[in-house]
């Protein structure tokens, strides 16, 4: 289902990042070397690529701790639907509104 596993995406990523700028660098126009406006531009994807690596791990657990939270939430609906009776349609009230009760 996955092009790549999980276990190894974020290594994959990074090597196919490797492998990119490698192949920019041997690939380059000999009369762009000493051009300055090409130098900035060079200097502003590889900055570009490393934000984006620094960025990942952050934005990974973020996204793992929203989906954890609402995991957390569903089980408690559904918990709190059963245990009072009504349908998967109908929310039940919570175990703490009903100990403010």
């Amino acid at each position: 289902d996955m092009g790549v596993p999980k276990q190894s995406y974020y290594t994959f990523r990074l090597l196919e990042s490797l492998g990119m700028w490698l192949f920019i660098s041997l690939r380059r126009d000999p009369a762009a070397v000493g051009n300055p406006t090409w130098h900035r531009c060079e200097a502003v994807a590889a900055w570009s690529t490393v934000g984006f690596y620094v960025l990942l791990p952050l934005v990974w657990n973020l996204a793992r701790k929203r989906q954890q939270e609402q995991m957390m939430n569903i089980t408690r609906w559904q918990d709190g639907s059963r245990s009072a009776g009504t349908s998967d349609s109908e929310p039940a009230s919570s175990e703490t509104d009903e100990e403010a009760e």
